[in-house]
């Protein structure tokens, strides 16, 4: 994962407005760090959009925290932390647009027995 520059995070929202992307339900791991730090904490993104996140985190954070999130397929992307809910879920704005679907695995291919493979035939005993 490449290291993302500091970039200006673009304004935010008003309580009462609706978010800026249409987020969707996931369920990956992630890393967090503060920006400019090294190390990080593990996390566990439970929903994504291309202009954040909600995340559990094993970490106490603030509001305002600048931070760095390593998402899969993507590298580093910064954020800043927007929402505490509870002891351990995290709302973070992404200080850049991001697709989304790039972070998501894909599957192709059969759910079939594997080529060469003996069939195998039951009976009941």
């Amino acid at each position: 994962m490449g290291l993302v520059h500091q970039l200006e995070l673009p304004p935010s929202r008003e309580a009462g407005e609706l978010r800026a992307a249409a987020r969707r339900r996931v369920l990956m791991r992630a890393i967090m760090r503060l920006q400019g730090q090294s190390d990080g904490w593990p996390l566990t993104v439970k929903d994504l959009s291309s202009t954040g996140m909600k995340a559990r985190a094993p970490v106490a954070m603030f509001p305002g925290s600048r931070v760095e999130i390593g998402l899969p397929n993507i590298g580093w992307v910064p954020g800043e932390v927007v929402r505490i809910e509870g002891e351990d879920a995290i709302g973070i704005r992404f200080g850049v647009v991001i697709d989304p679907e790039a972070t998501q695995v894909r599957v192709s291919g059969s759910y079939g027995a594997a080529p060469g493979a003996a069939a195998v035939q039951l009976r009941r005993v």
